[in-house]
């Protein structure tokens, strides 16, 4: 086993290749385990006995010197130790697919997978156009797409899950590229047959006594509407609808206000439907996010398309 003493005493800058005290069936089994929950549902996935990824999971405990997994019921959770090495083994996982898609990219021309999380925003009315123009000539390329809010999608290319990322809030993960893409405006909109729609100023009473309706919590755009709104966010009456989609349906419904991005109402706005109250609207910007190590080739050249279109 190699001691972390010696580790850390390595200049990893210039180092030579180390062998890894484990086999890849071992670090596999850990990451089988951790995401089904227990052995008898990672061995179906993996088309292996039982007993053999029982084995991977124990030699891999040993190699490392540490307890992974505890039982609890018919099932295990991971230790703390596992937890902590999550994170790592997801990423050299994903390495490894990479990998393979890196060599598929070199022997066979323009195919690969990428996959790409995104808000509702983003996904809405960024990516398609995006995507549109990254597969035209790309026909051997598939794309996944996960949608998610803001906080979402930034842990899911963190812990390697996906590629690539779209948000409309700050960052919530440390330590991710990002790239700015566009500015975004969020702005506070009702039904035009709402009472507040007919007001030339609206007073924090004005809000205090309508009712507001929230998306999900995590939400770039939720976060703006708390900054936007200040202590009236808290101490309005709400309705936590969620999904943007339904938020904007109650507001044409008069339901109530909402803060919602400008890009999913203009239409609303310019058929009547919807009115922009006279509060000043939040500027932002909407962001492509990756790690800071490499990707697939796929989705190198997706991020380099992202970088250079123009808005």
């Amino acid at each position: 086993m190699i001691s972390g003493q010696l580790i850390d005493n390595i200049d990893v800058s210039d180092r030579a290749p180390i062998r890894p005290p484990f086999t890849v069936d071992q670090l596999m089994a850990f990451i089988g385990v951790l995401e089904k929950g227990n052995v008898t549902q990672a061995a179906e996935s993996f088309h292996l006995s039982q007993s053999t990824v029982t084995h991977h999971l124990k030699s891999f405990q040993q190699v490392l010197g540490l307890r992974l997994f505890q039982k609890v019921g018919r099932n295990i959770r991971p230790t703390d130790a596992g937890l902590e090495l999550a994170s790592s083994a997801r990423v050299a996982v994903k390495a490894m697919h990479d990998l393979i898609d890196a060599a598929t990219g070199l022997s066979k021309v323009e195919s690969g997978v990428v996959r790409i999380a995104a808000s509702q925003t983003t996904v809405s009315h960024y990516l398609p156009a995006v995507l549109s123009d990254f597969l035209v000539n790309r026909p051997g390329v598939s794309v996944d797409v996960v949608p998610g809010n803001t906080v979402d999608v930034c842990h899911k290319v963190a812990m390697a899950e996906v590629d690539l990322g779209l948000i409309e809030g700050p960052l919530a993960t440390k330590g991710l590229a990002e790239h700015r893409l566009a500015r975004d405006e969020v702005v506070l909109v009702v039904a035009t047959t709402h009472p507040l729609a007919a007001r030339s100023r609206v007073s924090r009473r004005d809000l205090l006594v309508s009712r507001y309706l929230a998306r999900e919590l995590g939400s770039g755009t939720e976060l703006i509407a708390e900054e936007m709104l200040k202590d009236v966010y808290h101490l309005v009456s709400r309705i936590q609808i969620g999904q943007m989609d339904a938020v904007r349906a109650a507001v044409r419904a008069g339901v109530g206000f909402a803060a919602l991005p400008r890009i999913a109402v203009q239409d609303e706005i310019k058929a009547g439907l919807l009115t922009v109250l006279p509060i000043r609207p939040h500027s932002r910007w909407i962001r492509a996010i990756r790690r800071s190590t490499a990707s697939g080739p796929a989705a190198e050249e997706l991020w380099s398309l992202l970088r250079n279109r123009h808005w």
